[in-house]
């Protein structure tokens, strides 16, 4: 998967470096409008699929971009 991630619910996606100001528009736009999105993302295996995001019942997203070490990580 790809280091760039993104969590809904219990779920987790990845998606492409060139993908980053276009999800992250989309999602914002979503949440602000309570309207749904259709993401293309990548799942845990590295495979595109396509995620219905309701941005009108949706309670967070997190998007984890990987800038920079984990707390257990040495940099």
């Amino acid at each position: 998967m790809s280091d760039k991630r993104i969590i809904i619910g219990q779920s987790e996606f990845g998606f492409a470096d060139e993908q980053q100001d276009s999800i992250i528009g989309q999602i914002k736009q979503a949440v602000a409008d309570g309207a749904s999105v259709v993401l293309g993302l990548l799942n845990p295996d590295g495979k595109p699929v396509e995620v219905i995001l309701s941005g009108r019942s949706v309670e967070i997203v997190v998007i984890d971009l990987n800038s920079g070490p984990r707390p257990s990580e040495i940099s």
